[in-house]
């Protein structure tokens, strides 16, 4: 049992050592220097995203502008920024956003109603997808073994909305499923936020961060099968609503140090 116990704890003790000796390296050499040479970087990154204040999570049939989205998703994607100088830098990231469509129970009364039907069901399919690519300034401010980042960015994104089939059982309105189908569309963007990296070695960090995002996509919708004598159903042409979120998560920074001094 207690050789178990051992060697559990060795990687601990390992780990802590290791740890210890690179913050000692650090706080002598003072991380300080180190960075004054504006090492750039290349970092991996995934989030928990959460939206804000946007029609995107309404899930009223009569507003046309609630777009039946879950509130929160996840965003990943690769950054990178080359350093001018030692607090300011320039870089871009690539990113990748789910999130899930939200309940369809509303959907599914609201075209009941419409179509007068004795029954329907509303079937979301893909949920929301989004594509970004933002550019801008990366502001650094080392302290010790850590340092504290800012960044504006600005660019594009690109936006799939859910695909929704519409059953509509025994209705004289229409006999085949109707299919709101997946819209695309794109529009600007920008995002601002803050973070903390730690140093775990002049090649390697990790880091938190916090981004607050916006997007305003301009998406056209197309229906198949869609009777054009009910007036009163839900139908939409096109979906142009800002997109806010917020997104926490970690990232992994691979550093390239620069000889310019």
């Amino acid at each position: 049992m207690k050789k178990k116990n051992l060697a559990f704890l060795l990687p601990l003790v390992f780990a802590t050592s290791l740890f210890a000796q690179n913050t000692e390296r650090y706080t002598a050499l003072s991380a300080r220097d180190y960075y004054a040479k504006a090492p750039s970087f290349v970092s991996l990154f995934g989030n928990y995203s959460m939206l804000l204040n946007t029609n995107y999570t309404k899930t009223d049939y009569a507003n046309n502008a609630a777009g039946f989205s879950a509130g929160s998703g996840w965003n990943a994607g690769v950054q990178g920024c080359y350093y001018f100088s030692p607090n300011f830098g320039i870089g871009g990231l690539g990113s990748y956003s789910m999130y899930d469509a939200a309940s369809t129970e509303n959907l599914t009364a609201g075209y009941r109603s419409s179509f007068n039907a004795p029954d329907a069901a509303v079937t979301a399919k893909n949920g929301y997808t989004m594509w970004n690519a933002l550019g801008g300034l990366f502001i650094t401010i080392p302290v010790e073994s850590v340092s504290f980042d800012f960044r504006g960015l600005g660019g594009y994104a690109s936006m799939d909305t859910p695909e929704m089939e519409i059953n509509l059982n025994n209705s004289a309105s229409s006999t085949s499923p109707i299919v709101q189908r997946r819209g695309t569309g794109g529009g600007l963007a920008w995002m601002a936020g803050a973070g903390l990296r730690v140093h775990f070695s002049d090649a390697f960090s990790m880091g938190l961060h916090g981004d607050y995002f916006s997007a305003t996509p301009d998406i056209d919708i197309n229906y198949a099968r869609f009777p054009i004598t009910t007036l009163n159903a839900r139908r939409l042409t096109t979906y142009k609503e800002t997109f806010n979120s917020l997104n926490v998560g970690l990232a992994f920074y691979f550093n390239f140090e620069q000889d310019r001094y």
